[in-house]
C-alpha cells in the first residue's frame, strides 16, 4: 500500500511539474502578436520568432554581450532555465513509467518530440519563439535528469543488495 502512495505522489507531482512548465512557457508570457500586431507567417513574424539553425541564438547573445546591449545575467538565466527545465522530466519519466521509458534514448526521443511541439505551439501561439537552441538545451537538460535517474537507480539496486 505504501508503495502505491508514493506512486500516486509522484504522479500528482509530475501532473503539477507539467502544468508549471505550460505555464512558463505559455502564460508567464507577453503574447507577441497581440503586442506587434503580427499575423501568422507573416514576415516579421518568420523573422523574429522561427530559429533553426543551431546556435545561432547563443551566438547572437555573445554578440550583444560584446555589444553590451544585453547583460550577462540575461544571458546566464537563459541557458539556466532551458537547461534545468527538462531536468526532472528526463528523471520522472523514467520512474513513474519504467516499462515505456526503460531506455535512455526512448527517453530522450520522447522528450525531445515533446519540446520540438512546445516550441511550434510557441511560435503558431505567439508566446515565445520556435528556437533550435531551446530544443538542444531542454533535451540536454533531460539527459542529465536520466542520467541522475539512472546513478540513482543503480545506488538504490547496490543498497538493497547489502
Amino acid at each position: 500500500m505504501e508503495q502505491k502512495k508514493k506512486s500516486a505522489f509522484l504522479k500528482v507531482l509530475f501532473v503539477l511539474y507539467v502544468l508549471g512548465v505550460l505555464f512558463i512557457l505559455f502564460f508567464a508570457r507577453v503574447n507577441r502578436g497581440d503586442l506587434y500586431h503580427w499575423e501568422l507567417f507573416s514576415e516579421e513574424h518568420l523573422a523574429d520568432r522561427l530559429q533553426w539553425i543551431p546556435f545561432a541564438t547563443i551566438q547572437r547573445f555573445f554578440a550583444k554581450l560584446n555589444a553590451q546591449t544585453i547583460n550577462l545575467q540575461f544571458v546566464v538565466r537563459n541557458i539556466a532555465v532551458n537547461l534545468l527545465l527538462f531536468i526532472p522530466m528526463g528523471v520522472m519519466l523514467p520512474m513513474l513509467f519504467p516499462k515505456r521509458f526503460d531506455r535512455f534514448w526512448k527517453t530522450i526521443l520522447f522528450i525531445a518530440l515533446f519540446v520540438f511541439i512546445l516550441e511550434i505551439l510557441q511560435f503558431l501561439t505567439f508566446y515565445g519563439s520556435a528556437d533550435i537552441d531551446d530544443l538542444i538545451f531542454n533535451t540536454f537538460g533531460a539527459a542529465v535528469g536520466y542520467f541522475l535517474y539512472y546513478i540513482g537507480s543503480k545506488i538504490k539496486k547496490s543498497s538493497s543488495h547489502t
